[in-house]
């Protein structure tokens, strides 16, 4: 890609990160059109962070299962990393998508995923 072409992409995407944001700037949550950007600022950083680390499922699945089940759930956390990796990967990815909008009234800018990042207890 030579030099031009390179900053007409880097362009857009500034531009269309400063489009969606503006498109949500207006909106009132909690009374502050600033706390929706917090919100879909959080939001966004959220769903790079869990599509990067998602393989992190891997690991920490394993973990958890041979904790609750003894030897048996190295196995059986292989295969459960295996899935979740997928699931989290797929929710950051919901989430970098629509980070400028709160998907409905009852989950909001909140994660999909419990714990927000890989590397959290589950509450």
């Amino acid at each position: 890609m030579n030099h031009s072409r390179r900053t007409m992409v880097v362009g857009a995407c500034i531009l269309n990160i400063l489009l969606a944001q503006a498109s949500f700037a207006g909106e009132r949550l909690s009374g502050e059109p600033e706390a929706s950007v917090k919100f879909a600022s959080v939001k966004l950083w959220r769903g790079i962070v869990n599509t990067v680390t998602g393989v992190g499922e891997l690991i920490r699945q394993p973990i958890v299962c041979t904790m609750e089940d003894g030897g048996a759930g190295v196995p059986v956390g292989l295969i459960n990393g295996v899935c979740m990796s997928v699931v989290r990967i797929g929710a950051g990815l919901v989430d970098v998508v629509t980070f400028p909008w709160a998907l409905d009234e009852k989950i909001g800018f909140e994660s999909l995923m419990n714990p927000d990042y890989v590397w959290q207890r589950a509450d």
